[in-house]
């Protein structure tokens, strides 16, 4: 069977994880999480919605990849929603970070990309598919400093500026050809 690759794509509200992710011919992994759907999730593309009895069963399981908690809401994926080649695999630093810590014997290819904006983009991205400015700017608020050790720490393999999704589609299409 030929070794499985995982590319982590990190990056703040707003920046364009899903856009990019939606754009690269992978397999997109999607999370379990606990909590409520929001009017525009879409069960099975957004999450997995589970209650927190069946969390609590997935959190036993030993093929986690990744675990985050976010205020009450947990969510999680597992080896076995990967495909044998190559998945795609939103998550947040703490994600990042779980999963360095917990996941070191796994026989995976892990790509780590940061994504990045400039806030009046993240603003504007955000506005335009219906969040409103109170929501937006509280999640700023609560993730800009974790972001900020991420890409000081250089907690990622590479950093991208997307301006243009289709060119940092490209790009990553690239790495993964180079490296793979």
């Amino acid at each position: 069977m030929a070794k499985k690759t995982l590319i982590l794509l990190v990056g703040e509200t707003g920046c364009g994880k899903d856009t990019v992710a939606n754009k690269l011919p992978y397999h997109k992994v999607v999370s379990y999480k606990t909590g409520p759907m929001r009017s525009s999730d879409v069960e099975g593309v957004s999450h997995i919605f589970v209650s927190e009895k069946e969390m609590d069963q997935l959190e036993k399981r030993d093929d986690i990849i990744a675990w985050i908690k976010t205020g009450d809401i947990r969510y999680c994926a597992t080896m076995d929603q990967l495909n044998s080649d190559i998945s795609i695999y939103i998550i947040n630093p703490d994600g990042v970070r779980w999963l360095n810590k917990h996941c070191k014997n796994y026989d995976t290819n892990i790509i780590i990309i940061g994504l990045y904006s400039s806030l009046i983009v993240r603003q504007n991205r955000c506005m335009a598919r219906g969040d409103s400015i109170t929501s937006f700017k509280n999640r700023v608020m609560a993730e800009q400093n974790d972001y900020n050790i991420f890409r000081l720490n250089g907690e990622f393999d590479y950093l991208i500026n997307n301006k243009n999704s289709n060119t940092s589609a490209s790009i990553i299409r690239r790495i993964c050809d180079e490296l793979l």
